[in-house]
């Protein structure tokens, strides 16, 4: 008898970790600001009252937890951005994928082409912004306009993080010069901001971005666990009262639940998507062949 127990008791634990594999190893991938996804706090599915969703073991992701930002930013406000990264909350796959942009892209809208920038110049940020993600098929999307102290105000917020350099980059900034060894960094907020704007980096602008989205990456992954403090709502009020968003307080509760499982999940849910793009010989245009356009459909859009 007791060796039917066992091998019962047996069965029971391999049918376990069988669903446990089944439905919680997601593909997780190794390397949102106030602006970064974890910046959304912890959140819930708009069926669950968001009390519950962070206390319910059985809790998993749904499709409608997906969510997609953009972010917008600058350091001056009357220049045209520099900065567009997109960050995709792929809760259902446990996923979160990262690509950032030139300003320069080239993008379709209502029949014609226009860079990213001119587009900014005509619409501003917000239309920029939707006009790159109905370019690539996202389909749930909120944009964020940022400036460089609140990006930096809202990392120095939630902590430093853990980054390897591969390169030592000497160059100058609005504060001055700056310089950073090969290596092992701590990046606090200035010194991601500085790492984000780096004119030096291999590649040019097109190794600048795919850099960028490495940061975004490693930040996502070091702090995701950020969401699961009892400050985490506050921390997020704060923070997007400090931008220009369409993201909203009901966006925050609808996906509490989806973050605090990727949270509670660890590994390394977030992970950088590099751009590659062609730009002209001027400098003035980066165009995306069909090849990576329907790459990044596949990752960020309904093309997956």
């Amino acid at each position: 008898m007791a060796e039917k127990q066992e091998k019962r008791e047996a069965r029971r634990a391999a049918a376990k970790y069988f669903f446990l594999s089944l439905t919680v190893s997601l593909p997780v991938l190794g390397g949102v600001l106030a602006l970064s996804l974890r910046l959304l706090g912890p959140a819930v599915s708009s069926s669950h009252d968001p009390g519950d969703a962070s206390a319910d073991p059985f809790y998993l992701p749904e499709e409608k937890d997906n969510l997609a930002l953009i972010l917008i930013g600058g350091e001056d406000p009357k220049a045209p951005p520099q900065f567009y990264t997109l960050i995709f909350l792929n809760a259902a796959k446990g996923r979160i994928p990262v690509a950032s942009f030139p300003p320069q892209t080239v993008v379709d809208r209502e029949g014609a082409r226009y860079t990213l920038t001119e587009l900014w110049g005509r619409e501003g940020a917000k239309g920029a912004g939707s006009a790159l993600m109905e370019y690539l098929h996202v389909r749930d999307y909120r944009w964020v306009f940022f400036r460089r102290d609140a990006l930096i105000a809202a990392m120095d917020r939630l902590g430093p993080m853990e980054f390897q350099l591969p390169y030592t980059l000497n160059f100058s900034s609005g504060a001055g010069q700056v310089s950073f060894s090969q290596g092992r960094q701590l990046v606090d907020g200035v010194k991601f901001y500085d790492l984000m704007s780096c004119p030096v980096y291999p590649g040019g602008e097109e190794g600048r971005c795919n850099m960028s989205s490495r940061l975004f990456a490693a930040y996502l992954n070091q702090r995701l666990d950020s969401v699961l403090s009892n400050q985490a709502d506050l921390v997020f009020e704060t923070i997007i009262n400090s931008v220009e968003t369409d993201f909203s307080v009901m966006d925050y509760q609808e996906r509490r639940g989806a973050l605090v499982f990727l949270a509670k999940l660890g590994g390394s849910p977030a992970s950088d998507i590099a751009v590659d793009g062609v730009f002209n010989e001027s400098g003035d245009s980066f165009g995306l062949p069909p090849s990576t356009l329907q790459s990044l459909r596949g990752v960020f859009g309904e093309e997956e």
